[in-house]
């Protein structure tokens, strides 16, 4: 009995994350979380680097930062830096706070 109620809650908590992330997705809601809140885009098929350049809502320098809908697919993914760049990241960030 323990295993199926404890096997119950976790199906609805894994529901609600899809659910959750399902509406951080929606069009509306995404451009919101970006233009109000958080300054990343989401990956949408509404809006692109040109399309939030011509509103004024990114800099020239960041239209091609944007995720276009055909890089949807292709799974790059942000990983972690070698031990060398994250050495090199280490020595410039502690030279940077220094001043």
């Amino acid at each position: 009995d323990c295993i199926t109620y404890f096997a119950s809650i976790l199906y609805w908590q894994v529901v609600h994350h899809i659910a959750f992330i399902d509406f951080m997705c929606e069009q509306k809601v995404a451009f919101e979380n970006f233009t109000d809140f958080t300054g990343y885009t989401p990956p949408q098929r509404a809006f692109d680097g040109d399309t939030l350049l011509k509103r004024g809502l990114i800099p020239q320098t960041l239209a091609a930062a944007v995720i276009a809908p055909e890089q949807f697919g292709s799974g790059d993914q942000q990983l972690s830096l070698t031990a060398a760049g994250e050495s090199l990241w280490q020595q410039t960030w502690q030279t940077f706070k220094a001043g």
